[in-house]
């Protein structure tokens, strides 16, 4: 999570530095032009190598009883009436005991197909349940706080070639880029924190806590950064 955060909001911070030098050098349009470039190159590379994972998986929320504790667990021998069946899904496959399921494998063209089995609508549902996890305090914080970020985020780029450009600056696009720096060192060093410190902090408070991990205890590490410090 930690190099997520980084990779998402310290891409935001990385790219005004190169293209300060880029208007330096080549122009303000190809600020727009470099970057077109790169999501062409990306979407070519995604299309061809990166498969589609969806999977509908329709056994959620069903639990099925296992033997009692003091029962015997019954085994039933295999015959060699129950042989491997091919299926095209898991939806069509077998779910009989002792059969073994074999899945057709997909040739390159399938796996690049767009176009796939027709699924139910889930976007108001996701919708919905977007709106019930914002009512947990730890969510709405959360989405408040990357909220906060990124409004704070456009008024940066909105007002540092105004300010540091203008006068009594007067500064270069290079050097206006140059100025995104000072986020990037910060959002390295939040991640880093956030990342690998927190995960220290939990290991240390599991084993205090008899070996049981609890979800507050990835609170300890912003209870720790935000705790006053007394001369």
């Amino acid at each position: 999570m930690g190099v997520y955060a980084f990779v998402l909001a310290g891409s935001n911070f990385f790219a005004p530095i190169i293209c300060g030098f880029i208007n330096d050098g080549a122009g303000y349009k190809w600020v727009f032009y470099y970057p077109a470039i790169f999501c062409a190159v990306s979407f070519v590379f995604l299309f061809f190598f990166m498969e589609e994972t969806n999977y509908d998986r329709k056994t959620v929320g069903i639990v099925e009883k296992g033997p009692a504790a003091s029962e015997e667990p019954v085994v039933e021998p295999i015959t060699g009436e129950k042989t491997a069946q091919v299926a095209d899904t898991p939806e069509t496959a077998s779910m009989e005991a002792g059969t073994t399921t074999q899945y057709k494998t997909k040739t390159y063209l399938q796996k690049l197909s767009v176009v796939d089995k027709p699924r139910p609508q889930r976007m108001p549902y996701r919708m919905l349940l977007s709106l019930k996890l914002v009512s947990w305090p730890v969510i709405f914080y959360a989405g408040f706080s990357y909220g906060s970020y990124l409004i704070w985020f456009n008024v940066l780029n909105a007002t540092a070639s105004v300010i540091l450009g203008g006068a009594p600056y007067n500064f270069s696009s290079g050097i206006v880029g140059l100025s995104y720096l000072a986020c990037l060192l910060g959002v390295i060093a939040g991640s880093l924190f956030t990342g690998y410190v927190s995960d220290w902090m939990t290991l240390r408070l599991a084993r205090r806590n008899g070996g049981v991990f609890e979800p507050e205890q990835r609170l300890w590490v912003r209870r720790c950064a935000n705790r006053p410090h007394h001369s």
